[in-house]
């Protein structure tokens, strides 16, 4: 049985009281966005990978910019991946966990953190020709040791804090840049099964199809006035190649991103090159 500490612990919960006290000065004086359309590459529920829904993701894609691929690499033994000029990225090796979260089962842990890199990380080079330098844990798992390993494997940005919690703004963590999945600082309160509990909104495919257009183009707005520094506003959109599974999946990003131009000035750029302009 899960003990309490452990709960209190879990880093996938809000720290409620802490976010609701804060208070930051909204910024609204940006003109310019960059916008970082991130994926986890993984198989799907029938552990297999849907070259069609791949395709709609890249065929989307072609009409703002460049993305980047975090790439389940056991893939690569079965796949031969094209991912045109989007960026390569490591999101390990199995789907198996970096971390000694309580939520981890001992069947998704990886048994060892720096081989599963390695591995991830040589099979990326096999198969891509590139060396890669951005990294997501699956589950969002990590362990304390993980940016020692990504540093030595020579990875620059780490995307794996979780959205349910920890920081919102990117940073640096031991010479590593954390560029988290774009969140809102504050919490809000919600009901599940009439019980009311507190949950952060953040730009993940699911929340846009929960929320609707208008409400996630709303928060996404939000969200860019939080930023201190307005000439390094990037939004870290996630989703997943089984989230485009059919055409309204594909119209429904379509219609959020072509309303985003119209509000800002965006930029659409792998995470790699926003390291490269800023870091």
């Amino acid at each position: 049985m899960v003990n309490m500490i452990s709960l209190i612990k879990d880093r996938r919960n809000p720290i409620y009281f802490l976010d609701l006290l804060k208070n930051k000065k909204k910024n609204k004086d940006i003109k310019k966005v960059y916008f970082s359309f991130t994926l986890d590459l993984e198989k799907n529920n029938k552990s297999e990978l849907d070259h069609k829904q791949l395709d709609n993701i890249l065929n989307l894609l072609k009409n703002y910019g460049t993305g980047t691929f975090f790439v389940e690499t056991s893939l690569l033994k079965n796949y031969s991946l094209t991912l045109d000029k989007n960026e390569v990225g490591s999101h390990g090796y199995g789907h198996l966990a970096l971390g000694n979260d309580w939520w981890i089962s001992k069947e998704e842990k990886s048994i060892n953190i720096e081989k599963n890199i390695k591995k991830s990380t040589d099979l990326i080079k096999d198969a891509f020709k590139v060396n890669p330098l951005s990294f997501r844990s699956p589950k969002f798992s990590s362990d304390k040791s993980l940016n020692k390993i990504l540093l030595k494997y020579g990875y620059k940005i780490d995307s794996s804090t979780t959205p349910h919690n920890g920081k919102f703004l990117p940073s640096i963590n031991q010479n590593l840049l954390q560029i988290p999945v774009s969140r809102y600082y504050k919490p809000k309160l919600r009901l599940k099964y009439g019980i009311p509990f507190l949950n952060y909104e953040s730009l993940m495919f699911s929340n846009l199809k929960t929320m609707g257009v208008n409400k996630f183009e709303n928060l996404t707005k939000k969200i860019i006035e939080t930023f201190d520094n307005k000439n390094k506003v990037i939004l870290n959109f996630m989703c997943h190649n089984w989230d485009f599974s059919t055409q309204k999946d594909i119209s429904i990003v379509e219609e959020y991103l072509n309303n985003l131009e119209k509000r800002f000035k965006i930029e659409f750029i792998p995470l790699k090159k926003y390291y490269k302009k800023f870091y």
